[in-house]
């Protein structure tokens, strides 16, 4: 493997993993209720057919396959909703990258450039206001194919007509960000979702495809909207056995903190 994949690798899963705080917005319900109801969608009813096709399981462990650029790594994905999300990069059952997010902190280390970064999600939002968004719901969410920001019936996107997919759209208040959503108006499960910063400039966009009526995606394409557009796809096995209950994580020596290396690009952290 290239040194470069490797990097960005272990970059993408501090970025797209880290993966909200959507504050509520207050709408006017008068003329976007009535548009609504008059294409003949209930909304109430939508929105609750969503929440039960979606992915609620306790805890999981499921094989995962990780492409970016072209190039694809396995490891392993064990979660425990709400608690704990560990991920870990491996390749001829060797280690070379590994996660680990819990509501507190997150954390990482990737073997070839020997960088590691264990914080807590404020220091990301420092960063921009799209990573303002981030914390561990909106990473569960995003990994398991669940709206990054909860959806009501005043988040409805005004003049759908029955048939279509149903389409969400607010801004949260404090930070000016824009979240969106796609759902699929025959099964009722999210097929997409955006993050994007309030001057439209930067964002994230996650993809979903799912198998049979598992409610777990098959998979997850994550892609970063900027500058330059960079994607990082993540395919789970099907089913789940049983979870192992460890969750190990310990940085091995001679590994080099991420902040320096983001400081040495301009990036004030």
């Amino acid at each position: 493997m290239k040194t470069t994949f490797w990097k960005y690798a272990a970059v993408a899963l501090a970025v797209f993993l880290l993966a909200g705080c959507a504050a509520r917005r207050k709408a006017a319900e008068g003329p976007e209720k009535e548009k609504v109801e008059q294409a003949g969608i209930n909304r109430e009813e939508i929105l609750s057919r969503i929440r039960a096709a979606g992915f609620h399981q306790d805890s999981t462990e499921r094989r995962i396959t990780l492409t970016v650029g072209g190039k694809s790594v396995s490891g392993t994905l064990r979660m425990v909703q709400g608690r704990r999300t560990w991920i870990n990069i491996s390749v001829l059952g060797i280690t070379f990258a590994r996660a680990m997010f819990t509501p507190d902190s997150l954390q990482y280390y990737e073997r070839v450039a020997k960088t590691t970064f264990q914080g807590r999600w404020e220091e990301l939002h420092r960063l921009s206001p799209v990573l303002s968004a981030l914390n561990y719901p909106v990473v569960e969410d995003l990994l398991c194919g669940r709206a990054a920001f909860p959806l009501s019936a005043r988040d409805f996107v005004p003049e759908q007509t029955p048939g279509e997919d149903f389409r969400f759209s607010r801004r949260d208040a404090r930070s000016g960000v824009s979240f969106s959503a796609t759902v699929d108006s025959r099964t009722y499960r999210l097929v997409s979702q955006q993050i994007v910063s309030p001057d439209g400039k930067v964002g994230l966009k996650a993809e979903y495809v799912y198998s049979g009526e598992e409610a777990l995606p098959r998979s997850a394409l994550f892609t970063l909207m900027g500058i330059s557009e960079r994607a990082v796809r993540i395919d789970y096995s099907p089913g789940g056995g049983k979870m192992q209950a460890e969750f190990p994580f310990k940085v091995p020596r001679g590994y080099h903190d991420a902040r320096e290396w983001l400081r040495s690009l301009g990036v004030d952290i």
